[in-house]
């Protein structure tokens, strides 16, 4: 789930179709996952057309992906309304805007203006001057609606005449499910996708008198039985990792029952860097076998999980992680690993069960001698937590004994 954003990018292009009055605006470049839903959204400007080029952003992740879009709007260029020799797009980076041609096809319409792009000019930075409609920012609304469960958001009918309402979410993380006019209000009717937190963007646009309105609804989707506050974020949240785990379970199990957790990751964002707190990580995940495949969760942040994603193939990293017979959250193992005597400071960990016991050494002294690990017994089927620390050494926590086990000795400690 994410939020409204400007995107940049390293080439625009536009192409109107004559023959079926449209306008093509196509738009490519780099964004910092995960960017989703990129789009052009169409603005009221005096000086003729002109567009905003937007994303549903969030959670970042510190990498980039490349994207490319393209958007038709159906607009008859032939009446010689509007100046048709170009558009204007904003974007991330020229929020006023920058001039693209317009490429006609099938009847060469660029003879319905005379404009040169010089003239173009002065009168794109006129109407930046004198023209540009006032923005008015409304304080935004807060919606706490649960997962599954339909929700409405309202807003005034009294759209201008001279002028446009457009309402904005991410089809990702909401479905629109009605829309009408109950007494003075527009009514959407909408059905949450996802958990986690999201926005609905309503902008209103006039030309006379020029202004442009936008009002953001906060929707953040929770589960009846979550225990999130409305006001929780990753760091004070009352959720604890292992009940975000069970979400994780909950939600995968909907639309595949028969899946089983393999494993839990956490990563510190951006890559690279090192946290010595379970608390300042960023972006977690969650691996289940399914059986003759497994599927993949991202965190979208604390509390929710992004839509599951399957892949062929079964994972075979560990065994089976029972949930209910886990006591220990991450943040208890951080002590334990701490009192252990070990600089914590880490960039990746896990929740695993390995499929064999952890190896060990009968001499101490052949610390770079790694004997074969003995057979699974009783004692040592518990999940572990696992911590790839700085100076280059996995510490291993069991869930059970609650005992610390590194991987270059593999004593206990």
């Amino acid at each position: 789930m994410g939020f409204i954003v400007p995107v940049s990018a390293t080439g625009l292009g536009a192409v109107y179709d004559s023959t079926k009055r449209q306008l093509l605006l196509s738009a490519k470049g780099n964004v910092e996952e995960i960017t989703t839903n990129i789009h052009f959204q169409r603005l009221t400007w005096l000086g003729g057309l002109k567009f905003r080029l937007v994303g549903w952003s969030g959670p970042l992740t510190g990498k980039e992906h490349s994207y490319s879009v393209n958007d038709r709007f159906s607009i008859d260029l032939r009446s010689g309304a509007l100046p048709a020799r170009f558009v204007v797009v904003a974007d991330a980076k020229n929020p006023e805007g920058k001039l693209v041609e317009i490429d006609y096809r099938n009847d060469g319409l660029r003879r319905l203006s005379s404009l040169r792009l010089t003239e173009v000019s002065k009168l794109t930075q006129a109407s930046r001057d004198d023209s540009e409609p006032k923005v008015l920012v409304r304080d935004d609304e807060n919606i706490n609606v649960l997962y599954k469960q339909a929700f409405t958001v309202k807003a005034p009918a009294d759209a201008p005449k001279q002028g446009s309402l457009i309402i904005d979410f991410d089809p990702t993380s909401l479905s629109l499910q009605n829309a009408g006019i109950v007494g003075s209000n527009l009514v959407w009717t909408f059905n949450s996708l996802q958990l986690g937190s999201t926005q609905v963007v309503v902008t209103t646009s006039s030309i006379n008198p020029p202004y442009i309105a936008r009002q953001a609804y906060g929707v953040r989707v929770i589960l009846l039985d979550s225990g999130i506050s409305a006001s929780a974020t990753s760091e004070d949240s009352p959720i604890s990792y292992l009940r975000f785990l069970k979400i994780a379970v909950s939600q995968v199990q909907e639309k595949y029952p028969n899946a089983t957790l393999v494993l839990g990751e956490w990563t510190a964002i951006p890559p690279g860097t090192y946290v010595g707190d379970f608390r300042n990580l960023k972006h977690f995940a969650a691996v289940f076998n399914t059986g003759q495949g497994h599927v993949t969760v991202d965190s979208t942040e604390w509390g929710a999980w992004s839509p599951p994603v399957y892949s062929s193939g079964p994972w075979l990293g560990g065994r089976v992680i029972d949930l209910e017979k886990i006591n220990l959250e991450p943040t208890q193992a951080d002590i334990l690993v701490k009192k252990a005597g070990w600089n914590l400071q880490f960039n990746r960990g896990y929740l695993s069960a390995p499929p064999t016991a952890l190896p060990t050494i009968p001499d101490p002294t052949a610390s770079n001698s790694l004997v074969p690990p003995p057979p699974l017994s009783d004692k040592d089927r518990q999940a572990y937590y696992i911590y790839n620390l700085k100076e280059g050494i996995q510490v291993f926590v069991g869930t059970v004994d609650q005992k610390v086990y590194h991987l270059s000795l593999l004593e206990k400690r």
